[in-house]
């Protein structure tokens, strides 16, 4: 019995941490999408040149793991990447922190955990045009308010 839990709640947090992987793989080698990815390692390499201010980003780019963006212009494409990465937001698994409409813009900020990393997901629609950003890594709130300040 004690087996048949462990292996559920594993089954659940790998579920958790590919809910991104799954919409970024979907679509990342369509046509019409762009996509990027950043390691960790290229990060860190990056990382003595990147300065906010007086803040020395060493410190914040050494809890991200990876980043990821996606960018599509293509209509059709764009309304089916929409979709899909609110439906996968919105199962509750990720909080949301932020929703903002101006206009045709929208913009949504969530936050979920997964096996003790924090992933940052920004979506960002307008009209026809759609981005998705993803940062994965144990970067915390407090992280994000000293970059922004």
């Amino acid at each position: 019995m004690k087996k048949t839990i462990i292996i559920t709640v594993f089954s659940l947090l790998a579920q958790t941490a590919l809910s991104q992987d799954a919409l970024f793989k979907k679509y990342e080698d369509m046509k019409g999408v762009e996509s990027v990815y950043v390691s960790k390692t290229l990060l860190s390499l990056a990382a003595g040149s990147l300065n906010v201010g007086d803040f020395d980003l060493k410190t914040v780019v050494g809890k991200i793991d990876h980043i990821r963006v996606m960018n599509c212009e293509d209509g059709q494409t764009a309304q089916r990447i929409k979709a899909d990465a609110l439906a996968e937001l919105k199962k509750g698994r990720h909080t949301e922190l932020l929703r903002r409409r101006d206009g045709d813009e929208q913009t949504y900020i969530y936050v979920g955990k997964s096996g003790g990393m924090n992933e940052y997901v920004l979506l960002n629609i307008d009209g026809r045009e759609v981005q998705v950003v993803n940062i994965t890594g144990t970067l915390t709130a407090e992280d994000i308010q000293r970059i922004t300040r």
